[in-house]
């Protein structure tokens, strides 16, 4: 009846932990102090701490050996790897200076909960293929390299070029990427998603993929080609175009020039696309009425140069001329002719002023006031309207009743 003690404790001892074991799941850990010769130290009564290779793994708190664990101190449910893998365990009495480990632990994906789709160019320029990497997942990042199922492309490019569906093979252990399997084609920001078919909610986005246009490759007119405008005015619409790519994408900081017609007055020239690709000039037209033409090119691209035309109209009535014979003979009707201009002198079609005449003859027959019809355009004859009834020089004086900024007055010559 020789009684023999354990010796101190020299070592932990760390097992229990199911292997194979799925990421993410539970599993209980024994740990065991024992001394030199491997005697369990029911008395021991030191402090561990749990470390793990798998940073990311669940592992039990702190623990402080009591009387009642004899030395064994199971933690039940208390790790969970969640790294794929070869993982340890460790257990630590850092007073003792003791330690244990169970090495080697396999831990095996879980089922697939997520795609990753990565590996697009970012920028890729429009219409350029790249490369496409799928990865099946688990809910902890793991990749499920038993991942069969089919997958199906989706992009927010409706017109891109997206692989066929795909069946995973084992081969693939998870992952797979097709080459040159995606061309996107519209300019921005696009997204690529890859979707398990029938399991939606087996999913993954490669999204913020900088779409950039292509060399530019065409001029457009944006704006009608036929605009209107007055003499000295700008011209209406603004001449608008855009710089396209060749699959219709805008092109900035394209350089466009515009070259208007003799009389025009020339807008900046080269002027740069903005961001959607547009440039557009404020066009002042001439001051002569009639055709003006602007010309927009830019370099060798397709459709240019593109030609914008106006027929510039008369301004609104700005002053009113009238003829008449320099010489007149007393009592003898004479023809005059009024007609309002604008500030350029041009004949004022749509004016529909009233006028009235009058005279320092104070016996003069003069024409009535007369209101313009639009069927005069500007410009009325008085025939026979005016009767000189003293001799000498005397004025005729025309002006609009409501403004009195137009007026004009010119003299005759009265003969007997």
């Amino acid at each position: 009846a020789i009684t023999v003690d354990p010796a101190p404790a020299a070592t932990l001892t760390v097992a229990g932990i199911t292997d194979p074991i799925t990421a993410g799941a539970s599993a209980s850990v024994t740990v065991t102090a024992l001394d030199s010769i491997g005697n369990v130290v029911t008395d021991y009564a030191g402090t561990i701490h749990f470390t793990s290779s798998d940073g990311t793994a669940v592992l039990p708190a702190d623990y402080t050996f009591v009387p009642g664990d004899n030395g064994v101190h199971t933690f039940t449910s208390g790790v969970r790897l969640r790294a794929a893998g070869e993982q340890t365990v460790t257990a630590s009495d850092g007073a003792a200076s003791i330690t244990g480990s169970q090495t080697a632990i396999t831990v095996q994906p879980a089922l697939a909960a997520a795609l990753e789709v990565s590996g697009i160019s970012d920028p890729i320029t429009a219409g350029g293929s790249s490369d496409v990497t799928v990865t099946a997942v688990d809910s902890i990042g793991n990749v499920a390299t038993g991942y069969l199922g089919t997958i199906h492309f989706t992009s927010s490019d409706g017109t891109a070029v997206l692989p066929a569906d795909y069946t995973f093979l084992a081969g693939d252990n998870g992952a797979h990427t097709f080459t040159s399997g995606v061309r996107l084609r519209i300019a921005g920001e696009q997204t690529v998603t890859a979707t398990d078919d029938p399991n939606s909610s087996i999913t993954g986005t490669q999204s913020a993929i900088t779409v950039q246009a292509a060399p530019a490759d065409t001029l457009r007119a944006t704006s009608s080609l036929t605009l209107s405008g007055t003499v000295g005015g700008t011209a209406s619409p603004a001449p608008t175009v855009i710089v396209v790519d060749s699959l219709g994408n805008p092109v900035p900081s394209a350089s466009v020039s515009f070259v208007p017609s003799a009389g025009s007055v020339s807008p900046t020239s080269p002027v740069t696309t903005d961001a959607n690709g547009q440039a557009a000039v404020t066009w002042t037209l001439g001051t002569t009425v009639g055709s003006q033409t602007l010309t927009v090119s830019s370099g060798s691209l397709h459709g240019s140069p593109l030609t914008f035309t106006t027929t510039a109209s008369a301004g609104a009535a700005a002053g009113l001329t009238l003829t008449i014979a320099a010489r007149v003979t007393n009592g003898t009707p004479t023809d005059i002719t009024v007609t309002a201009i604008d500030q350029f002198n041009n004949i004022a079609t749509d004016y529909t002023g009233t006028i009235h005449f009058s005279s320092n003859d104070t016996v003069a027959s003069l024409p009535p006031d007369y209101t313009f019809a639009p069927g005069d355009s500007g410009v009325r004859l008085f025939a026979g309207g005016v009767t000189m009834n003293t001799n000498g020089s005397h004025s005729i004086t025309v002006a609009d009743t409501e403004n009195g900024a137009l007026v004009v007055s010119d003299t005759v010559t009265v003969n007997p």
